[in-house]
């Protein structure tokens, strides 16, 4: 349960991260990231996120432009259907 409230927290607005945080265990404690301030409910993953955290994306699509912190979500984003045309 709790990898999905920090995959969770990391991509909620701040209003919402209030809200997840009040859904968790009371008893639960959270680790912010001293850089920017996300939320998290394991301290392993707050370590991961402070890994990257603050340095530009080093991996680019040559299709999009996009940028990506980590290869593997490059690789994701070429092999899913992001860049197939669309039927008409």
């Amino acid at each position: 349960m709790h990898a999905e409230i920090d995959v969770e927290i990391d991509r909620q607005s701040d209003a919402n991260k209030t809200r997840l945080l009040r859904e968790a265990d009371q008893t639960t404690v959270v680790f912010p990231c001293k850089v920017c301030g996300k939320i998290y409910i394991r301290k392993s993953s707050m370590y991961t996120h402070l890994r990257l955290c603050g340095q530009e994306p080093k991996y680019t699509c040559v299709l999009c432009g996009k940028k990506f912190k980590y290869k593997h979500r490059l690789q994701s984003h070429l092999t899913s259907n992001v860049h197939m045309p669309r039927p008409r």
